[in-house]
Order: C-alpha cells, then structure tokens, then sequence
C-alpha cells in the first residue's frame, strides 16, 4: 500500500460512454494501492442529492464509506454546500460550448468561482484518499472537461487513460431503453438514442480525449475496448506503465479467471450493482445492429475510427 506522504494519482478514465469503462475501472480498482470510485463527477446528485444506490447495495445515505467521504469534504471546506457544488460542475464540466469556453479561459482568467471549484473538487479526491486510506484514485467520470481541471489541481498526479469503443458498438448501446431499475443500478428510465445522436458524441468525446492524451505524453495511454477484452495481460501493462502502478497482480487474476470486486461506486453501467465483474466480451452489436445504423455510424465517424484501426467489416476478435 502507498503510504499517506506520497503525491495523490488519480487515473482518470476519459472517452464517450458505453465504452466499458465500468468494467476498466472496476479492474484497476482491484490493486492493493487503488480505489475505484465510478463516475465520480456524477456523486453530488446521484449519492448526496437522490440517494441512489451504491454498490455495496446499500443506499449512498446508508453507506459508511460515502458517509465518511461526505464528512471529511465538507470539513475540509466550510461553508460548502451541495446544490452549489453542482451549479459550479454544470458551470465548468458540462459537454456544452459555454462550458468548454470557460474550461479553455479559466487559464488566463482564474474566476473566484473556478478557484472555489478547483478547492473542493481537489479535496473530495483528497477525503477519498484519507477516507480508503489509498493514494491512487481511478475516477471514470469520461468527461473531458473535468479531466482539464483535474490537470490544474495542485499536488495531484494525473494519469489519463482514453478508451475508445467502437462508435457503432456506442451507437447499439446507446439505442437500447431501459427501464427505471434503482436496485439493479438504473437511476431513471434511459430512452433509446438514434444511431446519429450517438455517433456525433462519440465523436466529440473522442477528438478532446485525444488532445488531452498528446498533452500528457507518457502519462497517457489509448486503450481500445476491444484490446483490452482480447488481450487483457498485455493492456494491462501498457496501462500500468503510463499509470505507475505494477498490474502483474491483476494480470495473474485474469489469466486464473478471478472476478473483481466492485468499490463504492453510486454511477456507472449497472453491472456495477452484480458486486463482481469478471472481463466478458461484448459483440453482439456485430450482428443486432442495423445495416442502415452500419451505414450511419461509418459516413459520420469512419474518418475518425479509421484512425483507430477500426475497420468498416467488423468482426468479432
């Protein structure tokens, strides 16, 4: 275990969503020196707002670490409030051009309101860190906007990891519906996306993931879903060389097909709420996905997963 003196890591896990990331998360979180802590961006409303379920089964109210976090933030910054914390997020983190203009300025022009917001977002990571008593946080918040802040916070160590998914595969996730389900991980009724409305945000996501990756040179790594479920052991090490940590453990687990506990987490794919995730494949978007959805998603995104090997017959690896 890393010791209380060491630099706060958090590796951020940033991309379009329905790209796995809960399951990324989830495995990295599994080192003895890390905690996974899902879409943390989203704990404000999901866990101190609506109260919705944790992974430990217990509602963010009824959880003692969320309870222990809460307490230690709010300590560490008086006069702290939790709809103002979310006022401040759709202020500087929403995928918006508003937000994204603020973000790009606050360098030149550092707001009373961004330096409150930067504070107490860097001491939720730090009670976190007291609270699990671990210094490597992985966080799979996705947005990029968020991860541009965590860059400015002082005293952190920040690892990016982009993971990208194919878009037609984001594009048949996003096309289901699902009902409100608060035990089983469903925070609301999610209505089905059309294959174009997916594929312009995975496009979006995916251009400004990019650019923070090159800026963090060897402290950022691509990762492809489907090399990661194909070739987990060597992903893994890629990961652990851009992220500092030492995954022969994780890979050890599986190669033996160990499952991975899942951590605090009240946001995320509601695989979370299984409390165990073992690395499956996903391909059924290869043959469930519409010729015309097929089409869509290549004339809009082809240039784009072109570049990233993606090939426009796709078959299950």
């Amino acid at each position: 275990m890393t010791t209380s003196t060491s630099p706060l890591r958090i590796i951020y896990i940033v991309g379009a969503g329905r790209s796995g990331s809960t399951v990324l998360d989830t495995v990295l979180g599994n080192h003895p020196d890390a905690v996974s802590v899902g879409e943390l961006s989203n704990l404000h409303r999901s866990g101190w707002v609506n109260n919705e379920f944790c992974a430990c089964g217990e509602p963010a109210d009824g959880c003692e670490f969320w309870n222990e976090v809460r307490n230690a933030w709010l300590n560490a910054n008086r006069g702290a409030d939790v709809e103002d914390y979310l006022a401040m997020q759709a202020r500087f983190e929403r995928f918006r051009p508003a937000a994204m203009w603020r973000t790009e300025a606050s360098s030149l022009f550092r707001t009373a309101a961004a330096r409150r917001y930067l504070a107490q977002t860097g001491s939720l990571y730090e009670s976190i860190a007291a609270v699990s008593r671990r210094r490597v946080i992985v966080d799979s918040s996705k947005t990029p906007l968020r991860a541009r802040w965590l860059a400015r916070l002082p005293g952190v160590d920040l690892r990016l990891v982009h993971l990208v998914r194919d878009s037609r595969a984001v594009a048949w996730s996003r096309k289901k519906s699902l009902a409100r389900d608060l035990e089983g991980g469903v925070q609301h009724d999610l209505a089905s996306r059309p294959a174009w409305y997916s594929v312009v945000y995975w496009t979006v996501s995916n251009l400004f993931a990019a650019r923070l990756r090159r800026r963090a040179g060897d402290r950022g790594v691509l990762v492809r879903y489907e090399d990661f479920v194909s070739d987990p052991a060597g992903e893994l090490v890629r990961i652990g060389d851009a992220c500092g940590l030492d995954c022969g453990g994780l890979v050890r687990a599986l190669e033996s097909g160990e499952s991975f506990s899942v951590g605090h987490t009240v946001a995320g794919n509601r695989l979370r709420m299984a409390g165990q995730v073992r690395l499956k494949p996903d391909w059924d978007w290869i043959e469930q996905l519409s010729e015309s959805d097929r089409r869509t998603c290549w004339r809009l995104s082809g240039w784009l997963m072109k570049r990233y090997d993606y090939p426009q017959q796709a078959k299950a690896a």
